[in-house]
């Protein structure tokens, strides 16, 4: 008995260990799982040379209902490719090839390529010459100028048509000679585009060796390392073992999949797919990377090549400044451009059969360091690898994407890879509560006390020499509030201190919650940010651009020519639409025109009315602050059969216990509701809009709900806000979005030739727009916040920011027109990082 004990206490404590460390990740599997989102699914994680996480729920086969139990088969889908890299890699090793060789030198079918000039006419299209040769370093890093067939483009359909569907093409010599066929879409080095460019290296190999890949790989890579159950073809006992896939029929229910795969008699050995392999042998496979090439003795490959597999390779042929691109993410590091063909995500590079993770803050990975290299398969799977923070990840399931759309492609893998850095670096998860920090607390997360009473002092100086009535200041971070005050009176007229529940007329700060709302439905699959608004509505199917104005008796006289290009959701949601705006643009007195009674009408007809005006510019070509988000809350009313205001109660404001924001308020909310004041040039304040029952918000038609301007609120419901978009969508266990839908709010969506700000106030264009927020583009310049922060203001006063580098939210609310700006909130981001001190 003595010795159980301390046997006992050892599993126990280990257990208290996995529970604080990656409960949270358990919790995701589970929870996927009895939401049926799942049918089985694997998780591991490797970290500093140990397995610290390895749990499995569900079935294999739940027609059947036979359970996981660990030693399930995976089809391995894409995961193939770095398992093919490494195994044409060794003979670079051997000499067999340098890099920059021309494929055509090995495979003569690659002479005298042919490039379409359309990829959306696809093979149709007129063509013209390659201008280089595809070398082998192109092949394996998505730069060749080839594509594989999984967007919609019309060239993508051809491919995949031609290839996939052809029963001919037996193996992968025949593959790749169909392949050598088709014209490229790009010009080789030119452009990332998801490929068909392993198979060319699966054929590779077999004209390097003279032996088949299958061969090949067996000898080199999975007899070497063990790895008894990855290959093309299965034995009876393991195809017992075969883990069934899933499809999500109509994007909700999941049915076994018509498109099982095939796991014997498989003759094509390609490079893109076809691999099966278990959880352990993916995870031997990993280690040898991990571990320079080397595994218990086997070398595969060189340090030195592996470190060179790991180079971005993509830095030259960056986006142009003038491209619009970041579409539309459809997996892990990949996303869409605006011709419909895949592209990288800002934050991310491809070196040698691997993605590469190269910005965290940009891709919105910030407790990630840089240097994770990763790739997943059409089946859900996952693996990532990162030497700084010495940790393995590995997701396995099986939800097909290719026959049925499946809506939550990359949401595993980015909850799995959350959950594994929340567990290695001893992330608790973050339960926020509006409790203020003691001193003690303040200067632990790293504030200056004094700091922050000398602004406190400039609030109240501004407050006696009449430039502001009062204000309520909050800052947070790390989900604790660290400063939280009220000072002066919401109402002069009466006398009512200011309190810290105060009521404030947001203005646009509506705009990132009105936002949100519409990319909700982007995530429910009802809509996408590269859809014409005219297909929700019709009014703006023939849009005019202005091209000169005069004015006859009163009267403005426009001259205009038809748009060239269609508006789009994206342009909407980031102010490059073109739309008449007071803020910019050549046309405020059309703008007035149609708001001056909008009040008393509703967005269905003021948005038709703004639908038969001229635009400025044509669309995605400038940016102009205007009313897109008015068209978005319409936007939202005809998708989703619900006035825009309730859709936003139920899908935002209810769910994350917002309970003092509304659209408009009662009498009781008039002690609270603080008065709307200007300059009136004799050194005091004129009032606006009275905070009592008199209000327009209180005593008006209630008809007009502004996704542009229209909410009020209290400080602490817009920091609830805000830290559930700082924690990727979620707050205290209530998930509003998906962490891939919150990316579009913190990823700069803009042209980087355009300026996103209403006065630029350098010609450092470092002003982007995200999807909602305005964002700073670089370290540079006098803004001292660093590069990531999102923030925006309202017309009324009120100014906010979010700084996901230093998990930090920070608010200056006061009413007065951010026309007539104060000291205090022209300087409120400097005192903010000034009394940061760590």
């Amino acid at each position: 008995m003595k010795l159980l004990r301390p046997i006992f206490l050892l599993l126990f404590c280990a257990h208290v260990v996995f529970a604080q460390k990656f409960g949270a990740l358990d919790l995701f599997l589970k929870n996927e799982v009895q939401a049926n989102k799942l049918k089985g699914v694997h998780g591991l994680v490797y970290h500093k040379n140990k397995v610290v996480f390895n749990q499995f729920y569900g079935n294999r086969d739940a027609d059947n209902n036979i359970p996981m139990t660990g030693k399930e088969i995976y089809y391995l889908q894409s995961m193939s490719k770095p398992v093919i890299t490494v195994a044409l890699m060794t003979l670079f090793e051997q000499g067999k090839f340098t890099l920059d060789d021309p494929v055509e030198n090995y495979l003569p079918e690659f002479k005298n390529l042919s490039v379409v000039q359309d990829v959306n006419k696809g093979m149709a299209s007129s063509r013209e010459p390659a201008t280089s040769k595809m070398t082998i370093r192109q092949l394996i890093s998505h730069t060749s100028g080839m594509s594989h067939g999984i967007t919609l483009v019309k060239m993508d359909r051809d491919i995949w048509n031609s290839i996939v569907f052809d029963q001919q093409l037996t193996t992968i010599e025949k593959r790749v000679a169909a392949l050598a066929k088709i014209p490229l879409s790009y010009q080789p080095g030119t452009k990332w585009n998801y490929s068909f460019g392993p198979d060319v290296a699966s054929r590779l190999i077999e004209v390097l060796t003279g032996e088949t890949t299958d061969a090949y790989l067996k000898k080199t890579i999975f007899k070497p390392l063990g790895m008894k159950d990855m290959g093309y073809n299965l034995s009876a006992e393991q195809e017992k073992r075969a883990m069934i896939v899933y499809d999500f029929e109509n994007g909700k229910n999941l049915v076994r999949s018509k498109m099982q795969p095939q796991s014997k008699d498989v003759t094509v050995f390609a490079g893109v797919n076809a691999l099966w392999g278990t959880m352990e042998d993916y995870l031997t496979f990993a280690k040898m990377l991990y571990q320079g090439g080397t595994l218990r003795g086997k070398r595969i490959l060189k340090k030195e090549t592996l470190d060179l597999m790991q180079m971005d390779v993509t830095g030259e042929i960056a986006r142009k400044p003038d491209q619009n691109s970041r579409i539309y993410k459809i997996a892990n590091g990949i996303s869409l451009d605006e011709d419909g063909s895949t592209n990288l995500e800002p934050g991310y590079g491809f070196g040698l059969g691997f993605g590469i993770l190269t910005n965290p803050m940009v891709a919105n990975k910030p407790n990630v360091s840089a240097g994770e290299y990763f790739w997943s398969g059409a089946n859900s799977t996952h693996f990532f690898i990162n030497p700084k923070d010495e940790v393995i990840g590995i997701f396995m399931t099986q939800i097909g994407s290719l026959g049925s759309p499946n809506p939550y492609q990359f949401y595993f893998g980015d909850e799995f890879r959350k959950g594994v850095y929340a567990g290695i670096k001893n992330e608790v998860p973050k339960i926020v509560t509006t409790d203020i920090a003691k001193p003690a607390e303040v200067k632990a997360l790293g504030f200056d006390q004094k700091v922050l009473n000398e602004f406190q002092n400039e609030v109240s100086k501004s407050i006696q020499q009449k430039e502001i009535a009062g204000a309520v200041t909050l800052i947070a971070r790390k989900g604790k509030i660290v400063h939280f005050e009220a000072l002066g009176e919401s109402q002069m007229e009466t006398h009512i201190p200011m309190q810290k529940d105060a009521i404030f007329r947001l203005a646009s700060m509506t705009k990132p919650i009105a936002t949100l709302a519409l990319l909700l439905l982007m995530e429910d699959g009802k809509c996408k940010p590269n859809d014409p608004v005219s297909t929700y509505l019709p009014e703006f199917a023939s849009q005019q651009i202005m091209l000169s104005k005069d004015s006859v008796d009163g009267m403005w006289l426009y001259k205009t020519r038809a748009a060239t290009k269609p508006m789009l959701i994206r342009h909407i949601l980031t102010h490059t639409a073109g739309l008449p705006s007071n803020y910019g643009g050549n046309m405020p007195e059309a703008y007035a025109a149609i708001t001056k009674n909008a009040y008393s009408s509703d967005i269905e007809n003021y948005v038709k009315k703004l639908a038969k005006l001229p635009l400025s510019h044509e669309p995605g070509e400038g940016w102009i602050y205007g009313p897109g988000l008015l068209v978005a809350g319409r936007i939202i009313e005809v998708i989703s059969g619900m006035p825009f205001q309730d859709f936003v109660q139920k899908r935002i404001l209810d769910p994350l216990g917002m309970k003092d924001t509304h659209f408009f308020l009662e009498p009781k909310d008039a002690p609270r509701f603080t008065s709307y004041y200007q300059p009136d040039g004799k050194g005091g304040l004129g009032l606006i809009d009275p905070g009592s029952e008199k209000s327009i918000r209180i005593r008006g038609s209630k008809t007009f709900y502004s996704g542009s301007g229209g909410l009020n609120s209290t400080a602490i419901d817009y920091f609830k806000f805000c830290q559930m978009i700082l924690q990727d969508g979620e707050l205290n266990g209530v998930r509003i979005a998906k962490p891939s839908t919150i990316a579009l709010m913190k990823t700069d969506q803009m042209p980087l030739n355009l300026e996103a700000a209403i006065t630029p106030p350098d010609d450092l264009k470092n002003n982007g727009f995200t999807f909602g927020y305005a964002i700073k583009r670089k370290n540079i310049g006098n803004d001292p916040r660093p590069a990531g922060t999102i923030y925006w203001g309202g017309a009324t006063g009120p100014i906010f920011f979010i700084d996901p580098l230093h998990e930090m939210i920070a608010m200056v609310l006061y009413q007065r027109p951010s026309s007539a700006p104060t000291k205090i909130r022209t300087d409120f981001k400097s005192w903010v990082m000034k009394s940061l001190i760590k």
